[in-house]
């Protein structure tokens, strides 16, 4: 398994609503895992959640701790198919981690939009 396919599995695993987005897309590409396209329904999910939300909380900290470790794949994983997918003024930048807020400073709308 690759350190991608490992960080989607640790993300369903740790945030169990995500299985039916994972679900369908094993179901679309006939079974193929393709992390960076799943990664796009993730951040679409993410950004359709409640701040105070707590799997959505989960999610951000599988991803802080993801993008602090040494597996280069699942940071590019998050950096190119997470964070760039971000909507610029998404109010999930303000929920970030250090490490993640810190990388995701060039795709965020600056001064945030009021209001968000």
């Amino acid at each position: 398994m690759t350190g991608r396919h490992a960080l989607v599995h640790r993300v369903v695993a740790e945030v169990p609503a995500l299985e039916p987005l994972l679900s369908e897309h094993l179901d679309d590409m006939d079974g193929e895992l393709l992390p960076h396209l799943l990664f796009y329904d993730f951040t679409r999910w993410a950004q359709g959640q409640p701040r105070d939300s707590e799997d959505l909380s989960r999610f951000l900290a599988v991803l802080e701790d993801a993008y602090a470790g040494q597996d280069m794949d699942q940071r590019e994983v998050i950096y190119v198919s997470f964070l760039e997918n971000l909507d610029p003024s998404s109010p999930v930048f303000d929920l970030l981690g250090q490490r993640l807020a810190g990388d995701a400073r060039d795709f965020r709308a600056w001064p945030p939009e009021s209001g968000q």
